[in-house]
């Protein structure tokens, strides 16, 4: 994420997709100009199955209103792991 700075960069981004009869809140929402990384943050461990459920329904939504390719990681934040999400 050193590039980050050169993101449109969206806190805690709520929203409904009335297609799928989904709401939740995205963390982190970075918007670059060839690309969305989407970030879900988790105290610490990242490897939960109901967490990349999760990340798949934001990236979800979030392909219903950009055509740009869509990265999701889901970040511990004490223990400094980030997984990508496919």
């Amino acid at each position: 994420f050193s590039n980050a700075k050169e993101a449109k960069i969206l806190h805690e981004y709520s929203f409904f997709d009335e297609k799928n009869n989904v709401n939740g809140v995205i963390d982190l929402l970075l918007i670059y100009i060839d690309h969305i990384d989407i970030v879900d943050f988790k105290l610490s461990h990242v490897d939960d199955e109901l967490y990349v459920e999760q990340v798949k329904k934001y990236k979800n939504y979030i392909s219903q209103l950009s055509t740009l390719p869509i990265h999701t990681y889901i970040t511990g934040i004490l223990s400094g792991d980030i997984k990508k999400v496919d």
